[in-house]
């Protein structure tokens, strides 16, 4: 029996202090199924807009364009906080196949994410139709800060198949967001014969407990625990999810007394609480211990003893299908407080290429039943 799959999706956030001011442009992306089915749908979302978001068309092109229309209708407007479906879009897709999707807005829009799409951005224009269009240049922020595209309206790709793939949703921070660990990941899971598909839900500076205070920070995303039912449940076919949030609870706190309001006791509660929702769904659960960030500006100790104090929690917890000891694999060994100098991306935070390949092995093992919750 045929059923609708998420084979792609992303988290929302209101991107528009780093999308610059782009107007009536085309954005394409190309998204790579990882199942075969009959008929592809295309979520759109301005749920974290500020402003209307009009639409002027829409196309798909897997062996040829094909127009994306919703309810017979090309043009649409999508107003504040609202999503919409396409109509099914009728092709046979194999395995493998590429998805490329042109959509074309009539002045700007702001709710996405992060590039974790093959992203282009064209010059002002419409360019659903063309093979090829002309690039706009990168933004001043975008380069200044090395920022991928932001790929602002697209929320989800879904396909009709008869396929039953796992669908395990990564729900994180920018250390998710980024891709790092997830994308290889998820090649080890396939190579190994899994039929499965990983969902990136990572926001950079995404907390769990709470939201932005200013609107600059509004693209750090609504708390992640208001956004865990639209972002996790809610995505058709999804079997698991893997919680891994908490650094920015501890290393935003301003000061112990606002950490005192989201201490590791209150961050691995929620986690739990959150687990059960998802369990009630027949959901698998995993959760990530918190990375080290020694010396990321603004970081101090009584920081890092909250962050040891969840990591701890998390460690000896039996209430999740597993537990990916992120920390474990990534800090330096004789100084905990610090990821190991192989892993850093250079700003202390963030894990690089080799730091996203030890955690993608780890969480392989956990994932396989070889190592649960062990490092490496």
């Amino acid at each position: 029996m045929e059923k609708w799959v998420t084979i792609w999706a992303q988290a929302h956030s209101n991107m528009k202090p780093m999308a610059g001011n782009r107007k009536d442009y085309t954005v394409r992306a190309t998204i790579e199924s990882k199942i075969s089915g009959s008929s592809v749908r295309i979520r759109f979302s301005n749920k974290e807009g500020k402003k209307t978001m009009y639409i002027k068309q829409v196309t798909v092109f897997i062996d040829r364009f094909m127009p994306v229309v919703f309810s017979g209708k090309s043009e649409i407007m999508l107003d504040v906080g609202e999503s919409l479906y396409s109509d099914p879009i009728n092709c046979e897709v194999e395995n493998g196949t590429k998805i490329v999707i042109s959509i074309a807005f009539k002045k700007g829009a702001y709710s996405g994410n992060q590039d974790q799409a093959l992203t282009e951005i064209s010059i002002k224009g419409n360019y659903t139709n063309d093979l090829e269009m002309p690039l706009d240049k990168r933004s001043k922020t975008e380069i200044k800060y090395e920022m991928s595209p932001v790929l602002p309206g697209l929320s989800g790709v879904e396909m009709l198949t008869e396929e039953t793939p796992e669908v395990l949703v990564c729900f994180g921070d920018s250390i998710t967001q980024q891709g790092r660990w997830t994308n290889p990941l998820e090649r080890m899971l396939r190579d190994s014969g899994r039929n499965i598909i990983l969902i990136n839900k990572g926001i950079g500076g995404n907390q769990l407990l709470s939201g932005p205070l200013y609107w600059v920070m509004t693209m750090w995303g609504p708390a992640a625990i208001s956004r865990f039912e639209q972002d996790v449940l809610k995505e058709n076919g999804t079997t698991g999810v893997v919680f891994a949030l908490g650094t920015n609870d501890i290393g935003m706190a301003r000061s112990p007394k606002v950490l005192a309001e989201r201490n590791s006791k209150k961050l691995y509660e929620t986690f739990v609480s959150l687990s059960k929702r998802a369990k009630e769904k027949g959901l698998k659960t995993y959760i990530a211990t918190v990375t080290a960030r020694g010396e990321c500006g603004g970081y101090h100790q009584w920081q890092e003893d909250e962050r040891l104090k969840f990591n701890e929690r998390v460690r000896n917890s039996t209430e999740f299908d597993g537990i990916f000891d992120f920390d474990m694999v990534t800090r330096n060994q004789k100084n905990p407080f610090m990821l190991d100098q192989a892993c850093d991306s250079g700003d202390h935070l963030h894990p690089g290429m080799e730091g996203g390949r030890r955690m993608a092995m780890h969480a392989f093992q956990v994932l396989s039943n070889k190592n649960r919750g062990e490092g490496e």
